[in-house]
């Protein structure tokens, strides 16, 4: 082979790699800065499932690794599903408690799986938490094998950053994220599931068990409605009672505490079923400011 091919063929891979590696170090810039200002991750749900653990795990490292006072951890509702950051109630309660860290590890549509994988990834790495709230969405024991996130890291932490089009996508999404307050409560079919579903619970101990291992003082709530979507779907007010006792059941045999927060909400704090308006996480921040 030529000399000169040769020397080509090493200058044009070297020229590659350096040029991955800036297209790299942009895209973690990027994710950097807005972790940094921010008190959840970049929608992981924006990523490939093989790199959304990954987000979370940027995210954690742009906070105190080490001592996290307060940690949300659920779906849609508890990520703040609509709105920017900053207008969530974790992020309002950041705000008032200036002495210490309250993040938000809540994923859209994060089921028991996803949320042991995000509290397996802080037990193994040493971070203690010390308050955990866990929110428990009644819509879910239909598919307990369900998730959103895994729990094994499928590539480098680093490659999927190579194709920076999903950071820009989700930096993009979350700057246009529009004010809900406009939409009104409507009528949903098939949202909730049936509840007597023994494998979600059995998967619900294990995630129970984990609570007490990642935080000092785990609080467990099941996702507040409001009661007009609930009237709507033509569902049994009784039904989600008993699955709300049953959780309540579940905690107590674990000596976790339950907080019953139906009763801190109604339909002027929701924009559809289940997702809080803004004046809704300013309830939700309020309610939750008060636990000791």
């Amino acid at each position: 082979m030529d000399t000169n091919f040769k020397k080509l063929c090493i200058l044009s891979l070297l020229t590659a790699l350096v040029v991955s590696g800036l297209i790299v170090l942009n895209a973690k810039s990027k994710i950097d800065k807005y972790h940094s200002v921010s008190t959840r991750a970049l929608d992981p749900r924006q990523f490939p499932l093989a790199n959304r653990m990954q987000i979370l795990d940027y995210f954690i490292d742009s906070k105190n690794p080490s001592l996290i006072d307060i940690v949300f951890l659920g779906d849609s509702q508890t990520f703040g599903h609509g709105y920017k950051q900053e207008l969530t109630f974790p992020s309002i309660l950041n705000r008032k408690f200036k002495n210490q860290t309250v993040i938000n590890l809540s994923v859209t549509d994060a089921r028991l799986k996803d949320n042991i994988a995000t509290l397996n990834r802080l037990v193994n790495r040493g971070i203690k938490v010390s308050k955990l709230f866990l929110s428990l969405n009644e819509a879910h024991p239909k598919k307990p094998e369900f998730f959103r996130v895994p729990e094994a890291l499928m590539f480098p932490n680093w490659l999927f950053l190579i194709y920076p089009r999903n950071v820009f996508s989700a930096l993009e999404k979350e700057r246009n994220l529009k004010n809900l307050e406009s939409l009104s409560l409507k009528k949903h079919d098939g949202y909730f599931s049936k509840l007597h579903n023994e494998d979600y619970f059995q998967l619900l101990r294990s995630l129970l068990d984990l609570t007490v291992l990642a935080a000092k003082t785990p609080y467990i709530y099941v996702t507040p409605h409001p009661p007009k979507a609930i009237e709507h779907m033509g569902y049994k007010s009784e039904e989600l009672n008993e699955f709300r006792e049953r959780v309540r059941e579940e905690c107590m045999k674990k000596d976790i505490k339950y907080l019953e927060v139906k009763n801190q909400f109604n339909d002027s704090h929701f924009f559809d079923r289940v997702h809080l308006n803004q004046r809704g996480h300013k309830q939700a921040a309020k309610y939750f400011e008060r636990i000791k």
